[in-house]
């Protein structure tokens, strides 16, 4: 069995802080010996980033391992890559509490996101 794990490609500059996964069930399937971490259902993982990247268009991607089990067999391990294009923008002058427009909120809010993990990895964004 292959655990879940997600990895993050980025640009220049940024860097991943830390990967946030949602808390797990403790399951004891019958095809395992010890009871195993599970998510059932639409899960959200948030990475943390730090850094600036250089401004204008940039892109996210990385991708996703996962492997579904059940109590009589498990599924191969799948991987699912992801490509979330933003663009970077200066940081607001002091005393602008107006700021830079979220564009990755826009993206996610014009053209949707399918997983839940995306639209929780980025802050600003519920």
């Amino acid at each position: 069995m292959v655990p879940s794990s997600l990895e993050v490609e980025l640009p220049e500059g940024l860097k991943v802080e830390r990967i946030v996964y949602p808390p797990a069930e403790m399951v004891k399937l019958k095809i395992s010996e010890k009871p195993l971490a599970t998510w059932k259902g639409r899960i959200g993982i948030r990475v943390d980033l730090s850094g600036a990247a250089a401004s204008g268009a940039l892109d996210l991607s990385g991708r996703l391992t996962y492997q579904a089990c059940n109590d009589s067999l498990c599924l191969p391990p799948q991987e699912v890559g992801f490509l979330v294009g933003a663009r970077a923008a200066p940081l607001p002058a002091s005393g602008d509490t107006a700021g830079p427009p979220n564009v990755i909120a826009e993206w996610i809010r014009t053209k949707g996101c399918s997983w839940r993990w995306c639209s929780s990895s980025f802050p600003g964004w519920p």
